[in-house]
């Protein structure tokens, strides 16, 4: 029950400013590596996923659907550069927690068996368009 009053303590005060700018984000550093793959999109509701690949590493990108139509259509198999921000970085949920509800029936989940430990955000991302 303690940490299931935790868990929604900060689902209530924290994911609200997560979906607009991730603000307990850890970004990743800017380099010439920051080169990624998508493999997969999908949606759920009002999100889409991306699914991305560096190396043998996989991201998966929450990324919120838009209206405003801007930069370029992302491609499945194409490369792009992006910064990848830690959705939930500095808020602490224990580790059975695999799925985080990122609006009312909207569960997001990181997918272990796949080799995916995090959820990320990316500035680079509108929708599913990517900003130059």
């Amino acid at each position: 029950m303690k940490y299931f009053l935790i868990i929604i303590f900060f689902l209530v005060l924290g994911l609200p400013t997560l979906l607009n700018r991730p603000l307990y984000a850890n970004k990743m550093s800017q380099d010439s590596s920051n080169i990624y793959k998508v493999y997969k999109i999908d949606s759920i509701n009002s999100y889409y996923l991306i699914y991305v690949r560096k190396g043998k590493d996989r991201y998966k990108i929450v990324s919120h659907k838009d209206t405003v139509i801007q930069g370029s259509k992302i491609q499945l198999h194409k490369k792009y550069r992006l910064t990848l921000y830690v959705a939930l970085k500095g808020v602490y949920f224990p580790p059975e927690v695999t799925c985080y509800n990122f609006a009312a029936n909207t569960p997001i989940c990181k997918e272990y068996n796949k080799g995916i430990y995090e959820l990320y955000f990316s500035n680079d991302l509108s929708g599913l368009y990517y900003i130059h």
